[in-house]
């Protein structure tokens, strides 16, 4: 295990289980209320076509937050790298919300702010560690 300063985080969501078999149940509930539903057969076949297109796309990522590269934390300000390689600076992490099978992250630019849900799973416990400590550092 490779030690960093505490002053210093790189994260970079990996796939999580938990979120693929969250949205999975959710997409069998939705299909099986569309096939118990009293309209019209073509409309419930449209529908269920346009999720099925919809969880080919969650198959594909199983990813809340699929366009983050990677965030780091460097010189006391946050820095998000996206998938096509563009970089935003962030000044401030809050943990809104932390439970045990997410975290509700919210980044503070200056003009915008931007929330992001990060699954346990994607983050080692030294990392969730740092993180809180990070978050609660203002």
């Amino acid at each position: 295990m490779k030690l960093s300063l505490l002053s210093e985080i790189i994260l970079k969501p990996a796939k999580s289980k938990v979120y693929f078999r969250l949205i999975l149940v959710l997409y069998l509930l939705t299909v099986a209320l569309i096939s118990y539903s009293s309209v019209f057969i073509l409309i419930k076949l449209v529908l269920i076509t346009a999720l099925t297109v919809c969880m080919r796309l969650e198959f594909k990522n199983q990813n809340p937050c699929f366009f983050i590269d990677e965030m780091s934390y460097r010189n006391k300000q946050w820095f998000v790298t996206m998938r096509n390689g563009s970089t935003q600076d962030c000044d401030n992490l809050r943990i809104i919300v932390h439970n045990t099978v997410f975290h509700l992250l919210q980044l503070c630019t200056p003009d915008k702010k931007k929330l992001l849900v990060l699954f346990n799973d994607q983050l080692s416990d030294h990392q969730v560690r740092q993180l809180h400590l990070l978050s609660s550092n203002r």
